[in-house]
């Protein structure tokens, strides 16, 4: 049938060529898909004719140095018979096709112009079905509008979050799982939803750390939608997302995931509301694994303290920060740390030593830190408690063993408790400047506790304590009270530290007639009288040293002794109308401060008493210039500068000098300046 089909073809091909007055010659050899002779069949090949032009719908025709060539196709082939051309054989320029037949143009030929051809009766022509070519086909024209090819194939999003502008101009992986996220909170949260649609931030195009915070979003919204409509409301989820905001909202999932009281109750803070900082960011972070990994019902208790609902310090983070490594070792402690009364009512001074002791100490011991955290001075917050954990806490630190010994002794045996806080706030420094000195001092026979409290101007409340191992003067007690007030007037500020104690005892640095640890200081026995002596008329100017160093210390040795030496000649001049002077004015290693700043830097030993002579003599004059008032508020600015933090070593405040001196009495620099050559310099 395939043969009598191609016969057939062929002679319609020489029919037609007959009735042009053409010859057609027969050519032995392959014809290439019978179909491709016709013109409704022609297609393109991988080469470029040199013209192209368009005939008919579909018909491509090659024009070719005045020829007229029929594009061959690559299809299956069929076997004839063969015969050689004799003529050149013009093709035509249109065939009919079997609904109309054209009327064929006219084809120039190098012969003469032939006559039209003749329109054919329509002849039914066989099908046969091509194969596959790798030759890419012409494009047809449409008929109809393709359909778009949806972005989501897996799952389409909804309508509203197709329109979004990067929906359609290609997505990455982040947006791809924000578009799942909003469709799927379009289904079961559709005001959220919407919300969300509306920022500018989900508009633009999705990043990670926003896609991270509608994932986050949805998931609550699936089962709180209550609880989603308000997280998603909060101010700072409008313009952006943050890394810090996006952690938020991760952490809010997660508080939820737990106890969703706890995330209501997050969301209710003012300061959640109204922006995220650092420090809060972080404050949320440590309270959520708090109540993911170890007690949700710490973290309530935690979040209720007026102290955090109020807003986050640096002081409050410390102490949130403290639970969180606290409630990690040990669950119970945290709670007995956090159901103190005086932690709840607010957080004092007092109330973050004592949570930071028992921090240090749980680091070392933290059987010993629960033990020390239900023992009854620490059932209300006074001065001595915060004073009592800074000494067992360095106790911890430095000797362990002595710690556990100290606690073990026969008067401590049922705990610390008020009535002995005094004596064991000196334990550590006591061990190891005077360890002999422990066992007196711990001994109810032998050691005598005198306390009492006092107002003072610009520091309020401040208790006083007097701890010695024999009898001493009645005096003493008057006389740090003295010191205490006069030294706080003089300087205009606040005390640094609201508990005051001297321990008359032998636990001083050198040869030294006394020592400022920090919370308390030592002098030695034999200025505890008051009968006439040298060491009696000296006591009360030592003690009024001592208690400005809580003031002045840190600086250069030159700059703490001489204004300490300052200050407690000003004290004994409001006690007694004594002249305002300095005692050492003597000084054998050196005739100027920076020699002595020098000799520190290198680790030369030299007479400690050029820091008194040089130091004091140099604020003294500078005293002496500028009056009383002018003198004050310089060395006001000076302490203020001071205390600020610069987080350079594990003390308190700044380092000051000269450069600092220069700054604090600025505005009577040209006074000071001489001043400063001759003292500092040496000119």
């Amino acid at each position: 049938m395939r043969l009598l089909a191609t016969l057939f073809v062929l002679l319609f091909v020489l029919m037609l060529g007959a009735g042009m007055g053409y010859t057609v010659a027969v050519f032995t050899g392959v014809i290439q898909n019978p179909l491709a002779l016709l013109p409704g069949s022609l297609e393109s090949t991988e080469s470029s004719p040199v013209g192209v032009r368009e005939s008919g719908a579909g018909e491509r025709v090659a024009a070719d140095a005045g020829t007229v060539q029929l594009q061959p196709s690559a299809e299956p082939t069929l076997t004839t018979a063969a015969a050689t051309a004799t003529t050149p054989v013009p093709a035509p320029t249109a065939v009919p096709t079997p609904t109309s037949v054209p009327t064929p143009a006219a084809v120039p030929t190098a012969t003469p112009t032939p006559t039209a051809v003749p329109t054919p009766t329509p002849t039914a022509i066989p099908t046969l079905t091509p194969a596959p070519t790798p030759t890419p086909a012409p494009t047809p024209i449409p008929t109809s509008t393709p359909k778009p090819t949806p972005v989501l194939a897996s799952r389409p999003p909804a309508a509203s979050v197709v329109e979004l502008s990067w929906i359609t101009d290609g997505i990455d992986q982040s947006e791809q799982s924000a578009a799942r996220e909003l469709s799927s909170l379009e289904e079961s949260n559709p005001p959220v939803a919407r919300i969300l649609l509306g920022r500018p931030w989900v508009a633009d195009g999705v990043d990670r750390l926003e896609e991270a915070a509608i994932r986050r979003i949805e998931n609550i919204g699936y089962d709180l939608p209550a609880l989603a409509g308000e997280i998603v409301e909060l101010p700072w989820l409008v313009d952006d997302v943050t890394q810090r905001e996006s952690g938020v909202v991760e952490n809010l999932w997660g508080i939820a995931e737990r106890d969703v009281a706890l995330a209501e109750r997050f969301i209710e803070l003012p300061w959640l509301v109204d922006g995220i900082t650092q420090r809060e960011s972080q404050v949320v972070d440590d309270l959520w694994e708090i109540a993911s990994y170890h007690d949700v019902s710490l973290a309530k208790r935690l979040t209720s303290f007026p102290w955090l609902v109020d807003g986050v310090d640096a002081v409050e983070q410390t102490i949130i920060d403290r639970f969180f490594w606290i409630v990690r070792d040990d669950v119970e402690l945290a709670n007995a740390v956090a159901g103190k009364s005086w932690l709840t009512d607010g957080l004092s001074k007092d109330a973050v030593r004592v949570v930071n002791g028992l921090y240090y100490i749980m680091d070392e011991d933290t059987a010993l830190a629960r033990t020390i955290a239900d023992m009854p001075f620490l059932e209300t917050l006074e001065p001595t408690d915060a004073a009592v954990l800074d000494a067992l806490s360095w106790l911890a630190y430095t000797e362990i063993l002595a710690l556990r010994e100290v606690l073990a002794h026969p008067t401590l045996k049922d705990g610390i408790s008020d009535e002995w806080a005094p004596v064991v706030a000196l334990l550590d420094s006591v061990n190891e400047a005077a360890p002999a000195f422990l066992r007196p001092l711990l001994d109810p026979e032998q050691v005598a506790i005198e306390r009492r409290a006092l107002t003072l101007p610009h520091t309020g409340a401040v208790d006083l304590a007097i701890i010695r191992t024999e009898p001493g003067a009645a005096r003493s007690m008057e006389l740090l009270e003295h010191s205490a007030g006069s030294v706080e007037r003089f300087m205009g500020v606040e005390l640094p530290t609201n508990y005051v104690a001297l321990l008359f005892g032998t636990a001083v640095l050198g040869y030294a007639g006394g020592t400022n640890y920090g919370a308390y200081f030592v002098m030695l026995p034999k200025y505890d009288a008051d009968d006439g002596s040298s060491d009696a008329d000296y006591a009360p100017q030592l003690m009024a040293h001592e208690v400005a160093h809580y003031y002045w210390s840190g600086n250069p040795n030159w700059l703490d002794e001489g204004l300490a030496e300052l200050l407690a000649a000003i004290s004994e001049n409001e006690r007694t109308g004594t002249k305002v002077a300095i005692d050492h004015t003597y000084c054998p290693d050196a005739d100027n401060i920076a020699l002595l700043e020098r000799l520190d830097a290198a680790g030369v030993i030299y007479d400690y008493r050029c820091n008194y002579a040089l130091g004091g003599q140099f604020f003294l004059e500078i005293y002496e210039t500028l009056g009383d008032a002018a003198f004050r508020q310089g060395l006001r600015n000076l302490y203020l500068t001071s205390r600020v933090e610069d987080y350079t070593d594990e003390f308190d405040g700044s380092p000051v000098g000269i450069r600092q001196i220069q700054d604090a009495f600025q505005s009577d620099a040209a006074t000071v300046a001489p001043i400063i050559d001759k003292w500092y310099h040496g000119n």
